[in-house]
């Protein structure tokens, strides 16, 4: 066994780890797109760029194995959950967002 593949499974994270992260940046992007006024393609493509840049960078740099580890169609449907989450409870966040003083 090559220690390259052993290095790579000793830095993989779980797969809830990642699917979840991925879940979260998404509804960071997609928060964003709603901010600007962007239109559902355009909240989509941020929310993926948000959530499967960051990912893709890690494995790329430090695993070096890319998104092969995990099904692909997990990081799609966490990523338009992310966008209907963000949908759904904009109104209450920027309701907090705005209630907060920043003195």
């Amino acid at each position: 066994m090559p220690a390259d593949s052993l290095a790579a499974k000793d830095l993989a994270l779980p797969v809830a780890i990642v699917v979840g992260a991925t879940f979260l940046f998404s509804i960071t992007g997609a928060m964003v797109a709603i901010r600007r006024h962007y239109d559902l393609i355009g909240l989509f493509v941020l929310a993926l760029a948000c959530g499967l840049g960051g990912s893709l960078l890690r494995d790329g740099v430090f695993i070096q194995t890319g998104a092969r580890r995990h099904p692909q169609g997990a990081y799609v449907i966490m990523v338009a959950a992310g966008c209907l989450a963000a949908a759904l409870f904009f109104p209450h966040v920027e309701r907090l967002v705005h209630a907060i003083p920043y003195d």
